[in-house]
């Protein structure tokens, strides 16, 4: 899959946010694009919860939350360093 852009939504313990903004830009882009949720959370498992409906598109990757909660800084970075578009956007998780 050619990526031509790729958006990255960091988060933390704001999963309830998530699916909303993942659903509207699936629903605008086609198989060019992706999304990247790098999650930051204190339960890790929640994340799958809010985001079941998209579980099996392949256009969004999902960033367990860590063992060691990660500065604003690094979860950004390492969203970043997964991304395969040829342009990339971050947006809030709200």
């Amino acid at each position: 899959m050619s990526v031509f852009h790729s958006l990255v939504i960091p988060t933390r313990n704001r999963q309830k946010y998530i699916n909303d903004a993942v659903t509207y830009y699936l629903r605008g882009v086609d198989n060019l694009g992706e999304v990247i949720v790098a999650d930051n959370s204190d339960n890790k498992e929640l994340i799958l919860k809010y985001l079941k409906p998209h579980l099996y598109d392949r256009r969004l990757k999902i960033l367990a939350s860590p063992a060691e909660t990660l500065s604003m800084r690094n979860n950004w970075e390492r969203g970043i360093s997964v991304t395969k578009g040829e342009w990339v956007s971050f947006i809030g998780d709200d």
